[in-house]
């Protein structure tokens, strides 16, 4: 549970402190301008703790809900995870051979 402000008891009630918990975390997910705004919105009683909650969690929702979907479509099949892994092994792999050829390229001239 996040405690907005225990003083504003009615949305009507104008929410007195200059920051909650609520604001600033929202700030994260919104440009400064739209957060100034609900910020003002809070202040002045045209929104109440639960609306901008609200909207913080489809702030956080809109953000990461595809990351949420794609793990969950990933967890649905498993062998296409394997799949990408052993792909990315040999990507990996060849590129590590490549950069190993440049090494001892790069020593053997060092030597000489």
């Amino acid at each position: 549970m996040m405690i907005t402000d225990r003083t504003r008891i009615k949305r009507t009630d104008p929410d007195i402190r200059k920051t909650a918990n609520v604001c600033q975390m929202h700030r994260f997910f919104l440009a400064s301008e739209a957060a100034d705004g609900l910020d003002d919105d809070c202040r002045n009683a045209r929104i109440g703790c639960v609306d901008r909650k609200r909207a913080l969690a489809d702030s956080i929702i809109e953000r990461y809900g595809a990351i949420v979907e794609r793990s969950r479509e990933l967890r649905r099949n498993p062998d296409k995870v394997v799949a990408i892994i052993k792909e990315g092994s040999r990507r990996a792999r060849a590129e590590a051979q490549e950069t190993m050829t440049e090494v001892r390229r790069a020593i053997k001239m060092d030597w000489e």
